[in-house]
């Protein structure tokens, strides 16, 4: 018997359909999953509670991520519970759709009661998450953090559709060593649609985001760019792009080579970059931006860098 839409009729024209008609016409809900270490025993009740056989025959609850993710097919949810989580090797998340991960970060803390997915070099020397051909993925409430130098915290890969990242963290800098390579790298993929909002890049070695190749928003985060490290870099795309970088704080190493926003690159397509605020780059390393399409510089405040520290090579009016 298939399980029933949560909605009792609906109207089509004159008719009244029931639920159990269009089941075939909704998206389905999916199951929900959690990852819960075993040695915790918070939240007993809870998962007493829910820690219950689910309609394909697995459990709800699963002890490791990627015991989790495993499972997760289209519309599922993946819940991680706060913890230190060390997988045995780099975690793929590959072919599905409306898929949502949530974890209990706010964005901008890594401590007690937050979810920590970590590299840990003891474990394994890979990237955290490598996705590859998905669409309308969502990821949040996660500290990522590297141990390993040159590893990236979220990999894309083939296509990728409408990728969701919010309020997480992207912790490079252990133990006083800038260590995790990219934040997130899309840069290997086709991955339109990437929406970036409200995270934290914290001393990211090499590039915090890189973002891929149209119609992406990057807004309302805050990037602590260490020495020789780059918050955003704008790869190659088409001229129709429509990019937004926007709203967003850059910190900035003014005695080395860090950048605010860079592209070498000859085209990278449409770009609005407006309101945000970078501080502490060296001279004209804030923003350069090396183009021949409409890219859009307004209203951003620089502070402790030259007169030069905005470098458009075609901009816009």
């Amino acid at each position: 018997m298939k399980a029933r839409n949560y909605m009792p009729a609906l109207h089509e024209g004159n008719k009244i359909l029931p639920s159990d008609i269009l089941d075939d016409r909704l998206p389905p809900v999916g199951n929900v999953y959690f990852a819960k270490k075993t040695a915790d025993a918070d939240y007993s009740y809870f998962f007493n509670k829910y820690n219950y056989v689910n309609d394909r025959g697995q459990n709800s609850v699963q002890n490791t991520i990627t015991a989790a993710i495993a499972l997760l097919q289209n519309y599922d949810t993946l819940i991680l519970c706060p913890g230190n989580w060390d997988e045995a090797d780099v975690v793929s998340l590959d072919d599905l759709k409306g898929v949502k991960i949530l974890g209990y970060n706010n964005g901008m803390t890594w401590g007690e009661g937050s979810t920590c997915w970590r590299q840990m070099s003891a474990i394994h020397t890979n990237n955290i998450l490598e996705m590859s051909d998905n669409k309308s993925i969502e990821i949040a409430g996660i500290n990522f953090i590297c141990t390993t130098a040159d590893k990236e915290a979220i990999k894309f890969d083939g296509f990728n559709f409408a990728t969701h990242i919010h309020h997480c963290r992207f912790t490079g800098n252990t133990g006083g060593s800038d260590l995790m390579a990219y934040g997130i790298n899309a840069a290997g993929s086709y991955g339109p649609d990437l929406y970036v909002h409200n995270c934290m890049f914290d001393r990211v070695k090499t590039t915090a985001i890189i973002p891929g190749h149209q119609r992406n928003v990057i807004e309302y985060n805050v990037f602590i760019v260490g020495a020789n490290c780059k918050g955003i870099v704008l790869i190659g795309n088409t001229t129709a792009s429509f990019n937004v970088i926007q709203h967003n704080t850059f910190l900035g190493n003014i005695g080395a080579s860090s950048y605010g926003i860079y592209s070498a690159v000859s085209t990278i397509g449409n770009f609005l970059i407006v309101n945000n605020i970078l501080c502490g780059f060296h001279a004209d390393r804030a923003i350069v931006v090396a183009q021949n399409g409409d890219t859009n510089c307004a209203n951003n405040y620089i502070n402790h860098a030259s007169s030069g520290a905005i470098t458009v090579a075609n901009p816009s009016a």
